[in-house]
């Protein structure tokens, strides 16, 4: 059906009315010579039916014979709709224009989304991916999606892998992390020894396997065996493990700070905000500022404009350039004392973090002058976890 109505309407039809004294003898003579009328309907002894507009002067002709009359109502279809319109040139060419448009720019991609994670920096990306022919207004056609793939993944040890799918005149960009290799874990057939990685006094062990060598109060030196992997039991039979052992010591550490007493105070100056739209690819700009050439720090921000959640090819860039400018300055003590304190605090937390489950026991500070600069000493008695495990070879011991 719905093909019978597209032929009706690209070759017209009529709506229209026969008037006389026997109308019926109009539809009779019709339906003889084989002409289509539809949807008929008395109304005051007058017949209204529809018609094919191709058959408009033989519909005449048998009204002239009939001895009726014969009005159009309505004309519908293809034919009307451009005889309507024959004027108005310039509506049809911009309809022409605008679908000849349509199907040209429906082969660009207009819309690109990047999803990264947070390791990785979305507009690091982005123009890495318009360096290789990928941006806003491309010809989709044109791109070689797995080519620049396989580039950008070789480049960049960050991605593990990445897609690019292109649907229409979107186009979406997925990355994954490169996860870092998990540490080879001892297996069954490896045995090791624990020796000190510094010279201390022993407070505690704990030995979950091996044999210990030291005790709490026992001296040790650096690369000394604390717990050896070699177990012999009491019906004298000997075996080799893996050591497992906590050995904790009281160590020394030590630690010098200095900084100048002239240096420089950064002070902020004028701030400088770019902003830029892209329509369809096209850049431009929104404000009349550039770059800066002398020292700033930079902010980029992107955002997308939605019409019912729904992304368009229209975003609005920022960049915010903050100028700043370095001044002599001369330090005071007790201005270089808290900065002083601020970078030996940093010292002992990365200190103790390196360390297994250390703890300071005593800190000793003394702060010197020496009229260029100022220089903090700090003396660090701590407890911390002196065991490192080194694997033995049991083939060579095996051999000799």
């Amino acid at each position: 059906m719905f093909v019978v109505r597209l032929l009706k309407w690209l070759t017209g039809y009529l709506k229209i009315v026969i008037s006389g004294r026997f109308p019926e003898r109009f539809v009779n003579l019709a339906a003889r010579k084989g002409l289509n009328l539809w949807n008929m309907v008395n109304e005051n002894n007058d017949i209204i039916v529809f018609a094919k507009r191709s058959d408009l002067n033989e519909l005449y002709g048998i009204a002239e014979k009939t001895g009726n009359t014969l009005h159009i109502l309505r004309e519908y279809g293809l034919p009307e709709l451009l005889g309507r319109y024959k004027c108005r040139c310039g509506l049809l060419a911009g309809l022409a224009l605008s679908a000849g448009l349509y199907f040209f720019m429906s082969g660009f991609v207009w819309n690109i989304t990047v999803k990264v994670p947070d390791s990785i920096n979305e507009y690091e990306i982005r123009a890495v991916l318009r360096d290789c022919g990928v941006y806003e207004g491309m010809r989709s056609s044109s791109v070689n999606t797995d080519a620049i793939v396989d580039h950008i993944c070789s480049t960049d040890s960050r991605i593990s892998w990445m897609t690019i799918n292109i649907s229409g005149t979107d186009a979406e960009v997925c990355i994954s992390p490169r996860l870092p290799k998990p540490e080879k874990a001892l297996n069954d057939t490896q045995f090791s020894n624990i020796k000190s990685i510094a010279d201390g006094t022993v407070t505690r062990v704990n030995v979950y396997k091996g044999t210990a060598n030291v005790s709490p109060g026992d001296g040790i030196r650096k690369n000394q065996l604390l717990v050896s992997g070699l177990v012999e039991y009491n019906n004298g039979k000997t075996i080799l493990t893996d050591a497992q052992a906590r050995v904790f010591a009281k160590t020394h550490r030590s630690v010098s700070i200095t900084i100048p007493k002239k240096t420089e105070k950064i002070k902020a100056s004028d701030m400088t905000i770019k902003r830029d739209i892209t329509i369809f690819g096209l850049t431009l700009p929104l404000s009349l500022s550039s770059g800066r050439n002398d020292s700033f720090t930079k902010q980029a921000s992107r955002k997308d404009l939605t019409i019912l959640e729904h992304r368009i090819p229209i975003s609005i860039s920022e960049e915010m350039w903050q100028g700043y400018k370095k001044e002599p300055a001369v330090l005071s003590r007790p201005q270089a004392e808290a900065i002083l304190k601020n970078r030996l605090s940093l010292y002992e937390f990365f200190m103790l973090a390196s360390a297994d489950r250390a703890r300071i026991m005593e800190r000793r500070c003394t702060v010197a002058d020496d009229g260029e600069g100022f220089t903090l000493k700090a003396e660090y008695d701590i407890e911390e976890n002196v065991c490192t495990k080194t694997i033995v070879n049991t083939e060579i011991n095996a051999a000799e």
